[in-house]
């Protein structure tokens, strides 16, 4: 009997491991009204020499900070979040510097890929009012991104716990003409420059975690 608690507890003590880590992840975001700094983005590109990206810098938390813009475009800013974490920030600004939209993103932790949006993103019009709140995993099936992250941990080809070959990991989602909902993955493990990349590509049911299809693949480059 006492074998079966204790068996009872570690796998509740799991469980509720994995649901701090979901709401951890969540937690970084919020509805808050937030302004991009233009007179500070502007004096630290002129301070800079040729070879300096100011606007690219690591906080001391381990957050990489990427800034873009222009009074012609607006601005951009993105956050690579510290390892573990296979997720990233982003967020649009207003030529006004007004917060336009922002979120979580997945799928490539690496700067300026296009990724998924997760989780709630948040909209705002140019005078600072919430406009709406779009719950982006509304669209994913039973099967989620975390469960997707484990199952390929448990392949061997990253690590949630120390996020090894975050930057090498790419997930998609799609919806096929037949209404199933997929995840597509790609996962680099080997690579030399100018040469070849080679590595995993697996199609996964949305819904029950099933892996449909996994193959090796080799891309050569001329």
């Amino acid at each position: 009997m006492d074998n079966k608690i204790l068996i009872i507890g570690l796998i509740f003590t799991m469980l509720g491991c994995k649901t701090k880590y979901i709401n951890d992840k969540r937690r970084t975001m919020n509805e808050a009204f937030e302004k991009f700094d233009i007179e500070e983005y502007r004096n630290k590109n002129l301070r800079a020499k040729s070879d300096e990206h100011p606007n690219d810098f690591m906080t001391k938390g381990g957050t990489r900070i990427i800034r873009v813009g222009s009074e012609q475009t607006g601005y951009y800013e993105e956050q690579i979040l510290p390892m573990p974490s296979f997720c990233k920030i982003q967020k649009e600004f207003y030529i006004s510097g007004s917060i336009r939209e922002k979120g979580l993103m997945f799928g490539n932790a690496s700067v300026g890929e296009n990724t998924l949006k997760i989780g709630k993103w948040y909209y705002f019009t140019e005078q600072g009012t919430l406009d709406k709140v779009v719950d982006e995993d509304k669209k994913f099936g039973k099967f989620s991104y975390d469960q997707l992250l484990d199952l390929i941990d448990k392949e061997g080809l990253i690590s949630i716990h120390s996020g090894k070959n975050r930057e090498n990991f790419h997930a998609d989602f799609e919806i096929n003409v037949s209404g199933k909902k997929l995840w597509k993955v790609k996962v680099n493990t080997e690579y030399l420059a100018d040469v070849y990349t080679k590595g995993w590509n697996y199609q996964i049911d949305g819904n029950t975690g099933e892996i449909i299809t996994k193959s090796k693949f080799t891309d050569t480059y001329n």
